[in-house]
């Protein structure tokens, strides 16, 4: 299973301000950067276009014009800074998925863009004086180790369940998230895990975040699920299926960085 992680410290040029969380605001700006690095034709509008099944920007970043669910591309900023100093450091990670690793360059390009253009609704201005780090790898499905574990949902994870967004999450909703992550990224079935794991413990809040859609020009409420959850695992599967999908981030909405878990072992 293919991976490109490509992670940048910007620095800025002058005093600024960026929004707390930063999920959109950084994939707003990889986005433009990408467009203008990646199209050809210049156009505002994906669909209809002539190249739509060549073009990388339609492939990482727009799931309606490369009619997909699931895009193999995460823009993440865990930074919470809102006051930037001039030399203040803002670092952004990018994570590309399955054979979409092709297109890493034009990610590369696309943020130069976004430091040319700005970054923000203000454009604030940084600049990359080292060189991305890229690294370049493979993921596989390992089986962990059977025991406790303590999962840490770090960015909102947002799950639906019909066609609502879900009212609760469980450890047993987020391992069927993580299967589907793996599923539609890799084509890869996983094993039915649910009768081997025990929730012990929940400690999960609802995360409201607004954020500004150029494609509606109105603001939007895009929250999901932030906390713990403790689980039991007596065989180590669901374990290692989790620790996978922490590469990936799971649920809805994770091009914007949602959907970030880590987990530790307890016992």
């Amino acid at each position: 299973m293919k991976i490109t992680v490509i992670t940048a410290a910007l620095i800025a040029l002058k005093p600024c301000r960026l929004p707390y969380y930063k999920f959109s605001t950084v994939r707003g700006a990889i986005g433009r950067g990408l467009r203008k690095a990646a199209c050809i034709k210049r156009t505002h509008a994906c669909e209809g276009c002539s190249v739509i099944s060549y073009c990388p920007y339609a492939e990482l970043f727009d799931a309606a014009a490369a009619q997909k669910e699931y895009l193999p591309f995460v823009s993440y900023c865990q930074n919470t800074q809102t006051d930037f100093s001039e030399g203040d450091v803002l670092r952004v990670k990018f994570t590309i998925m399955g054979e979409a690793v092709k297109y890493a360059p034009y990610v590369l390009l696309a943020l130069d863009e976004m430091c040319c253009a700005g970054i923000g609704a203000g454009r604030a201005e940084f600049t990359m004086p080292t060189a991305p780090v890229v690294e370049a790898g493979a993921l596989s499905l390992v089986r962990g180790e059977p025991g406790r574990y303590k999962l840490h949902m770090i960015s909102p994870l947002r799950a639906k369940q019909g066609s609502r967004l879900a009212k609760g999450i469980s450890i047993l909703k987020i391992l069927n998230l993580a299967a589907n992550r793996v599923k539609m990224l890799y084509g890869l079935d996983t094993e039915e895990s649910s009768g081997e794991v025990r929730e012990l413990f929940s400690n999960v809040e609802w995360l409201d975040i607004e954020r500004y859609s150029n494609r509606q020009k109105s603001k939007m409420s895009l929250g999901g699920f932030v906390g713990v959850i403790e689980y039991e695992d007596t065989r180590g599967y669901a374990a290692g299926l989790l620790n996978l999908a922490s590469e990936l981030h799971i649920g809805k909405q994770t091009t914007f960085g949602y959907g970030k878990i880590i987990q530790e072992k307890l016992a």
